[in-house]
């Protein structure tokens, strides 16, 4: 009498563990401190905004809440996509995945940020 064999199930291998390249995270680390330097000069530039105002009290009628809206994106509203990069940077690094793109995108959010910001602010200065 023979006992059968249990057929052994074939060997399939393990993926291999992922490691970050060099060049991505010296590329990110890099765009990170641009992205910190574009959001101080975004906020920087935010602040020489306030000279739009001065035709608010001798030939302008100025909407004071929108006017304020307006200077507050324009200088502090910049920082938000700055801080949302570098966390997203740290967690897809530690994924262990491509992570240069999104200090890039954090540069075009911080410049669209402040764009809005001025936009806002300008809308809120009726000429009379």
């Amino acid at each position: 009498m023979t006992t059968a064999q249990p057929e052994s199930a074939p060997i399939v291998p393990a993926k291999p563990a992922r490691t970050v390249a060099v060049w991505d995270l010296v590329l990110t680390i890099a765009l990170l401190l641009f992205v910190l330097l574009a959001a101080g000069i975004a906020g920087a530039a935010g602040i020489f905004l306030v000279l739009l105002t001065d035709s608010c009290g001798s030939g302008a009628n100025c909407v004071e809440p929108q006017l304020d809206n307006g200077y507050f994106i324009a200088t502090v509203g910049v920082w938000i996509p700055a801080v949302l990069a570098i966390i997203a940077s740290i967690i897809v690094l530690i994924l262990k995945r491509r992570a240069f793109w999104i200090p890039l995108v954090g540069i075009v959010l911080i410049v669209v940020t402040w764009v809005v910001g001025y936009t806002v602010l300008t809308g809120a200065i009726v000429p009379a």
